[in-house]
């Protein structure tokens, strides 16, 4: 045991009941602990010691000064913060109006480019006679003038009508030679006039 004696306890002096007491009371304790840490003196550095480990030391390039650390101008710094907020907004618009011109001058030659195409197909129409194909009747002849059509199929019905209209010519000759006898009127004596045949 540290203190101990030959006899192996550790002696202690004697203490009055003054003192006891003094131990107990609660003020007289804090300033016998106060007396006794003031009584060695201010606490010194060791050799050792390194310093802050958070603060870099001045001749370290991280090290700055703490009048510099803060800035004290406010409004300067929300004018500033406020500038480059607006400048922010401004490269957005920026980006943003020549998103919006390229697109809308790709509109604008994507519609010219469909306009000039349409206007060279009914160019193409008129001048091949073709166009409007879809206000033309699917019969072979004019359906306002009656006239036959130019192609093979107006040709082909301009021919059967012919051949229909000299069949049904032929027929009316026939039956009119088959229902008058004579070949003129019985009352006026006058000639009668016998149809023809297209063929005549």
């Amino acid at each position: 045991m540290d203190g101990a004696g030959p006899s192996g306890f550790r002696n202690v002096d004697p203490m009055s009941r003054q003192e006891r007491a003094a131990a107990r009371d609660k003020d007289l304790l804090e300033k016998a602990r106060l007396q006794a840490r003031n009584r060695g003196g201010p606490l010194s550095q060791p050799e050792n010691f390194a310093g802050n480990p958070v603060v870099p030391a001045r001749n370290a390039p991280a090290f700055c000064d703490e009048y510099d650390r803060f800035n004290r101008d406010v409004a300067g710094e929300m004018n500033a913060k406020k500038q480059q907020n607006l400048q922010k907004k401004e490269e957005v618009y920026a980006v943003k109006r020549a998103e919006q011109y390229h697109r809308e001058r790709s509109n604008w030659e994507t519609q010219a480019q469909a306009a000039a195409r349409e206007a060279a197909r009914l160019e193409a129409s008129r001048t091949t006679g073709t166009g409007a194909k879809r206000n033309q009747g699917s019969e072979s002849y004019n359906i306002i003038s009656l006239n036959y059509n130019s192609g093979s199929g107006g040709q082909q019905l301009a021919a059967k009508d012919t051949a229909i209209k000299e069949a049904r010519q032929a027929r009316a000759v026939n039956l009119y030679s088959k229902s008058h006898s004579v070949s003129h009127n019985i009352i006026t004596g006058e000639p009668i006039k016998f149809p023809t045949s297209g063929k005549e």
